[in-house]
């Protein structure tokens, strides 16, 4: 059996419990599992925060948390490295005909450096967050959505509020030319007008969704079993 057939079988795995269920016996790790659940809380609260981040480089406050839980997940063996169970194999494959796809198209072109500024920032993106939000539990994840949408919704109340009492000339010097742009656009901490209404819409999905659960789960009196 080969490597990639070991780690990703086609047997599909049970959905982890939450991160500390199998380790209450050692106080450390413990402990240790609710630092790793505080940051992956922050990264979610603060993912939608592009500005957030030193000066122009591509790297916010959310980054740096996930990093945090990646690095305490991977010191304690126990990313998981089958996100999509079985369909985890074909999901690398794809990363990688992807990857393998803009190198080429970059080498053609000369820009090697560019494509491993992109390779790492897909790589991160679709192949060790995956990885990364599998290794915890389902409640926990519950949690991460309800923390997206607090820091969506922090978001906007900080940009309306600005909006109505400063304009671009007072924002752009500290907050960046997007955070109310010259036409008098919200961009908040996204950083992009547009980005902003993407997060704000699924913002509201989210909390349709949430707002529908108990409501099903609760059951109604025509409900049959």
């Amino acid at each position: 059996m080969g490597i990639v057939e070991k780690q990703f079988g086609s047997i599909p795995r049970a959905p982890r419990g939450e991160a500390w269920n199998d380790t209450r016996s050692s106080g450390t790790t413990f402990s240790l599992d609710k630092v790793l659940t505080l940051f992956l809380l922050i990264g979610v609260f603060s993912v939608s925060w592009h500005i957030a981040r030193p000066g122009n480089i591509n790297f916010t406050i959310s980054d740096a948390a996930f990093v945090v839980v990646l690095l305490g997940l991977i010191g304690t063996s126990r990313l998981n490295l089958a996100p999509f169970a079985g369909l985890s194999a074909a999901w690398l494959f794809s990363l990688i005909l992807m990857l393998g796809a803009l190198f080429v198209s970059t080498l053609v072109n000369g820009e090697i450096t560019r494509w491993l500024i992109v390779a790492l920032q897909y790589s991160f993106a679709y192949l060790l967050l995956p990885m990364m939000l599998a290794s915890f539990g389902h409640k926990t994840l519950q949690r991460c959505v309800v923390f997206y949408v607090l820091g969506v919704t922090f978001s906007q109340a900080v940009g309306n509020i600005a909006n109505i009492f400063f304009d671009y000339t007072d924002t752009a010097p500290y907050l960046g030319n997007n955070f109310i742009t010259g036409m008098g656009r919200l961009g908040a901490f996204s950083g992009n007008a547009n980005n902003n209404s993407d997060n704000a819409d699924t913002r509201n999905i989210h909390m349709c969704k949430q707002a529908s659960e108990p409501q099903k789960k609760g059951g109604g009196g025509r409900r049959r079993e």
